[in-house]
């Protein structure tokens, strides 16, 4: 992608859930993907986000924050951060501030996000659709601003306000940003490591009218890697739009121009696909590793610059030994299950996740005419995950498929809705050719 010169690369990661810097293999795909950046640049200015139920120390404004509270009083707000989401705003508006402070015309923005740090990203890029950006020395109405593109959004969806009441507030949010706000250039590349929003105030108007889809950003490039054997009700997939054109009342600030979309499956569970698990004695390479070196490559083909020691560190080089771990981890790395003992998880932890399998909690099917039908009943005790006719399979699942006789997950085989939902594999046996 052509670079003006003179224009800054900013660089903003944002990690999924209980995620934070460990400086180990444990690191997740985008701390790996933060670590690789190049820091030998003057231009180059890189941002760093822990998940959310994380170090808040880096996420909250200087009034907000309370790093002397009590040692329980801590453990409670992150466990509810983690269980709730209870911070998410704070998140979005910590990506912004960071924008307001860098950002200058012509420079190139680059968002990488895993789980519900990824769904910060896409509700990020389509803040800076709708709003622009306010300049530096205006963060006090950053606030203000979330507010009222919060309440747009929440009209925007909703079945039960009146098209006077959301041409009301389209209208107060459109003088507001003409008034206080400057457009920002199309985000140059928006990298997804499965995104999931598990946000409850997210999940309610915005998710009944576009669910299992996201909204859609104006971002030119956006790469979406998705798990193929995730389970677990709470970790849907959130997938991309669909490829309808954004009409001009959807308010966006910026014109809509031509995009690449890519969302394309990978093996693995949901950490399996942005990463952080510890590896086990026998494996060399962790499936992980997988989507990482995809989405280093497209991040690049987008203009995003590395260092390219840190890329051979990290096993991400285009050399044919690269090409080994690759194979390697597509074929042996273990396939994690937190709804199962012994498989990635303390035992805490599974008989926790498997709990909540048991309460009937909204989701949607895809049916046999590839339409989508919200559900509570029954419960989903750990169904697979439906993916679409027309999604994109990555090569790693073809791989693994030829090699281990075990991996017959059936969302991917032909047939594979029969039976029951929460049945995850095909009887062992059959040949990828009868698939």
């Amino acid at each position: 992608m052509d670079q003006v010169a003179g224009a800054k690369q900013i660089v903003l990661c944002f990690d999924g859930t209980g995620y934070e810097f460990r400086g180990d293999d444990t690191d997740s795909n985008v701390l790996k993907i933060y670590r690789m950046l190049d820091r030998n640049d003057k231009n180059h200015l890189h941002y760093y986000q822990p998940g959310i139920g994380m170090n808040t120390g880096f996420i909250f404004s200087a009034q907000d924050f309370k790093p002397n509270a009590k040692p329980m009083t801590k453990w409670y707000t992150r466990a509810k951060d983690a269980a709730f989401g209870s911070t998410f705003e704070e998140h979005v508006m910590a990506g912004y501030r960071y924008l307001m402070r860098s950002y200058t015309p012509g420079d190139n923005i680059y968002f990488i996000g895993f789980s519900r740090g990824a769904y910060v990203a896409r509700l990020l890029t389509e803040m800076l659709d709708h709003i622009g950006l306010l300049e530096s020395g205006n963060e006090g109405k950053v606030r203000f601003l979330w507010s009222v593109f919060s309440k747009w959004g929440q009209c925007h969806y909703s079945r039960n306000t009146s098209q006077e009441e959301k041409e009301d507030v389209f209208q107060y949010m459109k003088a507001l940003r003409e008034t206080f706000c400057r457009p920002v250039t199309q985000i140059d590349f928006l990298g997804l490591f499965d995104t999931v929003n598990s946000i409850p105030h997210f999940e309610m108007n915005r998710n009944r009218f576009l669910y299992p889809y996201s909204t859609k950003t104006t971002a030119k490039i956006i790469r979406h890697a998705v798990s193929i054997d995730e389970h677990r009700a709470k970790f849907r997939q959130d997938l991309l739009a669909n490829s309808n054109p954004i009409s001009v009342r959807a308010g966006r600030l910026r014109i809509y121009k031509g995009q690449s979309i890519e969302e394309v499956w990978f093996p693995g569970c949901h950490a399996d696909i942005g990463g952080g698990l510890r590896y086990n004695k026998k494996e060399d390479w962790a499936l992980s590793h997988v989507p990482l070196v995809w989405m280093v490559t497209e991040a690049q083909r987008a203009g995003l610059q590395f260092d390219p020691e840190k890329l051979k560190q990290f096993w991400c080089f285009d050399e044919s030994e690269f090409e080994y771990a690759l194979w390697k981890a597509s074929t042996n790395g273990e396939l994690h299950d937190f709804l199962q003992y012994h498989h990635g998880a303390k035992w805490p932890v599974v008989l926790s996740w498997k709990m909540i399998e048991y309460l009937p909690l909204r989701r949607v099917l895809l049916q046999r005419d590839q339409s989508w039908r919200v559900v509570r009943w029954p419960p989903p005790l750990g169904e697979r995950r439906d993916i679409p006719a027309d999604a994109k399979i990555h090569v790693s699942a073809i791989r693994r498929l030829k090699t281990n006789s075990y991996y017959r997950p059936k969302n991917l085989i032909r047939g594979g809705r029969e039976g029951k939902r929460n049945e995850k594999h095909s009887t062992v046996g059959h040949e990828i050719e009868e698939w």
